[in-house]
């Protein structure tokens, strides 16, 4: 990626540009409706998404909301970067429960799901 910002004028111009690009109407709509997203994935993995949810199926959704706010947070991360600034990813914690505890928190035991 440096050859896209060889000089202090390239990296100048495209740290306006980012700027710029979060000002816009358009992208403030798109902000709010990935953040929308973010929060319905959200919610599908507090209320879990229905029988038979697997491992597989609660990766896939912490997954999309990650690759969500990467995608959202792109402009300003390039602007730090370009800034030399130090961009933080939180990778180290999982804010979410695992299957067990939603199954606990939910008052399913393996017995209910027997019967």
């Amino acid at each position: 990626m440096d050859e896209l910002f060889k000089t202090k004028a390239d990296k100048e111009s495209a740290i306006s540009h980012f700027t710029t690009l979060q000002q816009q109407p358009g992208w403030k709509l798109l902000k709010q409706i990935v953040d929308a997203n973010i929060e319905a994935l959200r919610e599908q993995l507090e209320e879990g998404i229905g029988e038979g949810e697997t491992k597989e199926d609660i990766d896939r959704i912490r997954n999309n909301i990650k690759l969500l706010k990467e995608h959202i947070n792109k402009p300003q991360d390039m602007i730090d970067k370009l800034q030399g600034k130090a961009v933080i990813t939180k990778t180290e914690e999982d804010p979410y429960e695992t299957v067990e505890d939603l199954k606990k928190r939910r008052g399913l035991t393996e017995e209910a799901e027997t019967d």
